[in-house]
């Protein structure tokens, strides 16, 4: 079967990129980030990602510490991590 996109198992299991990207982030939150360091509150860890992710090319600790309703310098640590 030839492959299509960057992703190709998307296609040969006949997944949904949405389910996929989902299953991924959940996967590389749950596992691989608690493997490297200790999170201790995964959902906020997950809004981090996904605010960083709606801001891409422009990221302001800052406005994401007031969104995030933590201090600039966790903020900092956290997409270190990332």
């Amino acid at each position: 079967m030839p492959t299509q996109g960057f992703f190709p198992e998307i296609y040969n299991k006949d997944m949904k990129p949405a389910d996929w990207y989902r299953a991924y982030i959940r996967i590389y939150l749950e596992r691989d980030m608690r493997d490297l360091v200790r999170i201790g509150d995964l959902r906020a860890f997950s809004r981090l990602v996904r605010l960083c992710a709606a801001r891409s090319g422009q990221l302001n600790y800052n406005a994401l510490a007031t969104d995030m309703g933590v201090s600039r310098p966790t903020v900092k640590k956290r997409i270190s991590i990332l």
